[in-house]
């Protein structure tokens, strides 16, 4: 953390009531009015941190919605909810149960252990990594309606012609394509299984 000073969510410091007009005000000085959520709006305007709402005891940034213990271990059981797979390096691409990282061959895998290794990572693996079966994401087609805009009259005003035919060719060439314009974590949790 910085040496900028901790004004956590509960404290007398990131809020009070004042008058006059009756309110809440935040520590920033934003006034938040009487209303049933103004305590809680003056708060999250004039602190600086919080409790992590799961553990409920990490302090952790105001804007972030969990600590990171509670993120690895709600990433772990998520991982470990899964169905298991064996894999045999057989199948590309496959990444991180995050999403963080993906490899899409043998190498970019073995460069990431390398890396890790002289980061000091002990053990450090491809039986210890978290990794997923991968997803393929086709690109979309487009909708020609949703291209229509209302004049000012209200009436619906069609797509120029020419626009029209690009649209329909695009269209097309994208229920042609068998190649994924990207990828997304699977749900299949992989068992690396050694090579034969």
């Amino acid at each position: 953390m910085s040496d900028e000073k901790i004004v956590l969510y509960d404290s007398d410091q990131a809020a009070h009531r004042g008058v006059p007009p009756e309110g809440w005000i935040s520590a920033r000085g934003n006034w938040f009015g009487n209303m049933p959520h103004s305590e809680d709006m003056a708060r999250s305007d004039g602190c600086t941190h919080k409790k992590c709402p799961v553990c409920k005891e990490n302090v952790i940034e105001k804007n972030r919605w969990q600590c990171s213990e509670c993120s690895a271990k709600r990433i772990d059981e998520s991982f470990q909810s899964l169905e298991e797979v064996e894999w045999c390096f057989d199948s590309w691409p496959v990444c991180l149960c995050n999403g963080e990282h993906y490899f899409f061959d043998e190498d970019e895998l073995e460069f990431y252990i390398e890396h890790h290794m002289e980061l000091g990572y002990d053990c450090f693996a491809v039986a210890g990594l978290d990794l997923v079966n991968c997803k393929p994401i086709f690109a979309p087609e487009l909708d020609e309606d949703h291209f229509e805009l209302p004049d000012e009259d209200g009436d619906l005003n069609r797509l120029p012609s020419p626009i029209y035919e690009a649209v329909l060719q695009y269209n097309k060439a994208v229920r042609e394509c068998e190649e994924p314009t990207s990828w997304m974590p699977g749900n299949k949790r992989l068992k690396v299984k050694a090579r034969p």
